[in-house]
């Protein structure tokens, strides 16, 4: 049973990938990454090792406006949780992870900026799929945290 929870999370994850590779980008011609997709539905670790996010020369990166109000969105949706001391976190993370798909779908960012954020969104998009599956509420507790944690990273590098 634990190992067809991990395939569904690994697909799920592998999915969310696709739709960041495919969706991400101003280019349409951008193909999604085989390899990440092919770890995996094959059961590999996704999560490779976790690159330090860099400023933009000492400033914050931009972030195009059509994206924000999906980030806001999920920062409230998961401040209003904690506020409201909930314990549906399964239902947090299905919403946390709406307004995670909208902001890729309206991601149009290139460059630098774009690599920096994805180093930032990849983790994040790990936790609510985790927080997603899991079955403890401790666990889930931990996850809330972590998420809380990484909307706090994410104001650190980019505006």
């Amino acid at each position: 049973m634990r190992n067809i929870k991990s395939n569904i999370k690994n697909i799920f994850i592998a999915t969310i990938i696709g739709f960041m590779l495919h969706g991400c980008s101003s280019k349409p011609s951008e193909t999604v990454n085989s390899t990440k997709v092919s770890k995996a539905v094959n059961d590999e670790p996704v999560n490779e090792p976790a690159e330090p996010i860099e400023l933009d020369n000492g400033q914050k990166w931009k972030v195009n406006e059509e994206m924000k109000p999906f980030l806001t969105n999920g920062k409230n949706l998961l401040n209003e949780y904690i506020q409201n001391e909930d314990n549906d976190y399964t239902g947090l993370a299905a919403a946390l992870s709406e307004q995670d798909n909208k902001l890729i779908e309206s991601c149009t960012m290139d460059g630098k900026s774009h690599e920096e954020l994805h180093k930032w969104l990849h983790p994040h998009l790990d936790m609510v799929a985790d927080l997603e599956s899991t079955k403890d509420t401790a666990q889930a507790k931990k996850l809330v945290e972590q998420l809380k944690a990484s909307y706090v990273d994410f104001e650190k590098y980019f505006q």
